[in-house]
């Protein structure tokens, strides 16, 4: 019929779209596919059921997904949705699609019980969403070699898989601390650390002085800096606090 619309569906997508939703990331983000193939492989907490996938004649356009995570809050840890890989083609921006997206998830994700959303993008596009922010993100580079100390105070050295359970005891003492943090299980120490350093080509490095371990960092196998995030004005129902986190 004259004057109508391109056909747009909106469903999860299945298994045998990998290839296809990879292509959609890479050509929305201008990055490579394999870039977001390691993100894929590395996430264990990728699930079809957590994602819409919008197609325009048959076209797959946009997506998002939204990830189960538990956070630390007001010394709680709480269950939340980390909206993520929201994207759409340069083509078809301006048509309301993530809007469209974001009606059909935002319920699915309040039905199973997350009733906060995170994310990191843009203030002003998420606002029109009904995001307001909830923290500022910096990062702070550091150079390799500084990370060396006197022996007297302690020594750096590389990070062994047998320092998880320490390692992630580190963690949870100090997000616990802070108002908004991630909490993170086994599954993310054992799955998705392990499966960086390996499939991103990264080190993991351990400061350990007196005999304990109270440091670590994971970086590149050839950086010369290291990129400590730093969060800031952390803001959330009313309260703000200063935090830092490296």
């Amino acid at each position: 019929m004259k004057g109508q619309g391109p056909a747009v569906v909106i469903r999860s997508p299945r298994p045998e779209e990998k290839a296809d939703l990879l292509r959609l990331q890479a050509r929305s983000f201008g990055k490579d596919v394999p870039y977001f193939r390691r993100i894929w492989d590395t996430d264990p907490r990728h699930s079809d059921e957590c994602a819409r996938l919008l197609l325009e004649d048959g076209d797959p356009v946009a997506y998002l997904r939204y990830a189960p995570w538990k956070m630390h809050l007001r010394g709680r840890v709480v269950r939340f949705g980390g909206l993520a890989e929201v994207c759409s083609l340069p083509r078809v921006r301006g048509r309301g699609y993530l809007w469209r997206l974001m009606e059909q998830i935002l319920p699915d994700h309040l039905a199973r019980g997350f009733f906060i959303n995170l994310l990191h993008g843009d203030p002003n596009l998420y606002r029109r969403f009904g995001w307001e922010t909830a923290c500022d993100f910096s990062h702070v580079k550091k150079d390799v070699k500084s990370l060396k100390v006197p022996r007297a105070r302690g020594k750096v050295r590389a990070f062994r898989r047998s320092d998880l359970p320490v390692l992630s005891g580190l963690y949870d003492e100090k997000a616990a601390g802070l108002p908004i943090m991630a909490a993170r299980d086994h599954r993310h120490w054992r799955g998705c650390v392990l499966k960086k350093l390996k499939v991103f080509g990264m080190r993991g490095l351990v400061y350990e002085r007196n005999g304990g371990m109270e440091g670590y960092a994971f970086v590149k196998a050839k950086a010369k800096e290291i990129h400590f995030a730093n969060l800031r004005q952390l803001t959330f129902g009313g309260t703000n606090a200063e935090a830092y986190w490296s």
